[in-house]
């Protein structure tokens, strides 16, 4: 997921506007699952973004001809930590969906997956083609396989995905069609965008030319994590309390 990074940054930008200016006071269990859901999405985020720091740190020797190849031991860790941060942006998502359909049904549209009778889920499976990884090579000592968003999918607008999502269901009112996208829906629609758009690459451990399709990229994207995870952070701090993010329910009488 790390190469994604930036994608989903402004993913999460859209959603949070769809979440601005809603009050969560009127259910306090749905207020603790949505600050519960930010709080994943946020640390997820803020650890892709050191690991992006990391990934950057590792290579500069070899982009600047100080060392003669990439070395395993570093990208094997940044490789690892980005498997743990992985799934707690997938839950934080799930969950914000679930919000989303409370509070902008327009809005949970864009994040709904293929309905479970055309063999999908609930929410998107658009994270699945995301990968960074160590893979097998002849041709170096290692190397690392990854998928990227193209630059298409960078500067992506995703008002206009949430335009024809809701065209797709159109003319039912949001609420109805979010129940037919839930039922019947055929198409995941994040899924189809990230699938046409991605980049697939390999880095070989001495190949510099190879490096740099991936190194400057995620050097782009880095201030706009950064703006992100800050922006998490501080809607976060201005709606919820300490104790919303205690995983028990407002009776205290089971966790979540």
């Amino acid at each position: 997921m790390l190469p994604w990074a930036g994608f989903l940054g402004r993913l999460v930008e859209f959603l949070l506007e769809g979440l601005g200016g809603h009050g969560f006071d009127r259910d306090p269990d749905y207020k603790k699952f949505t600050a519960l859901g930010l709080l994943k999405l946020h640390d997820s985020l803020r650890h892709h973004e050191n690991l992006i720091r990391a990934f950057l740190l590792a290579a500069t020797p070899f982009l600047s001809n100080a060392k003669p190849r990439l070395y395993r031991t570093a990208f094997s860790n940044i490789t690892y930590g980005g498997e743990i941060a992985t799934p707690g942006f997938q839950n934080g998502l799930r969950q914000l969906h679930s919000v989303l359909m409370r509070y902008e049904p327009k809005v949970a549209m864009l994040l709904m997956g293929k309905a479970r009778s055309q063999g999908g889920s609930t929410t998107s499976s658009f994270l699945s083609p995301m990968r960074n990884e160590l893979v097998p090579t002849e041709h170096s000592v290692f190397a690392i396989g990854y998928t990227a968003p193209s630059q298409h999918l960078l500067s992506y607008n995703f008002e206009d995905m949430y335009k024809t999502v809701a065209e797709a269901c159109w003319p039912r009112q949001p609420e109805k069609s979010l129940g037919w996208a839930m039922k019947y829906s055929p198409t995941d629609f994040l899924l189809d965008l990230v699938q046409s758009s991605l980049i697939e690459g390999v880095i070989q451990a001495d190949r510099l030319d190879q490096l740099k399709e991936l190194y400057y990229p995620l050097e782009t994207q880095l201030p706009t994590v950064t703006q992100v995870c800050d922006r998490l952070n501080q809607f976060v701090l201005e709606n919820f309390a300490l104790t919303d993010l205690l995983h028990v329910n407002a009776e205290r009488t089971s966790t979540f």
